[in-house]
């Protein structure tokens, strides 16, 4: 067995622990470990990075619309808010609930899908950019 055909099997069993509502930790780092052993491998996965994607294009529309910064910038706000609730509710302290395993999902595909991960590197020139877009406009 491969890498791909395990993904498949903890992402099935991550499913199958979420209906029966048992595991909320495990189930949120097997379905993450999952999508991403699986990859691009298949079509499925493929179609949900994809949709992703787009939901992170949207966010970005909505941020650029409501606090003029750059449209590209809403998958790195995704992810870094994704990220941040998931580590959350990963931690020991916490007891992951329903809401991990879905945000966990969401932010592999968003790794899968690749959204965010060229907009980190280009962060630092977008936020010089709307440092001297906002200060050009405030006048200072």
């Amino acid at each position: 067995m491969n890498a791909v055909d395990w993904g498949v099997i903890l992402i099935v069993a991550s499913v199958a622990l979420y209906v029966v509502g048992w595991l909320p930790t495990v189930r949120s780092i097997a379905i993450f470990v999952g999508i991403l052993a699986v990859g691009f491998g298949g079509h499925l996965i493929d179609l949900l990075s994809h949709a992703m994607v787009t939901l992170a294009g949207w966010l970005g529309l909505a941020l650029a619309w409501g606090f003029g910064v750059s449209a590209a910038l809403g998958g790195v706000a995704l992810t870094v808010g994704l990220g941040i609730f998931v580590i959350h509710q990963w931690h020991p302290r916490n007891k992951a609930g329903r809401g991990a395993t879905i945000a966990a999902a969401a932010l592999a595909l968003l790794i899968v899908g690749g959204a965010s991960l060229a907009q980190f590197a280009n962060l630092p020139a977008q936020v010089q950019q709307g440092v001297q877009s906002t200060t050009s406009q405030v006048g200072g």
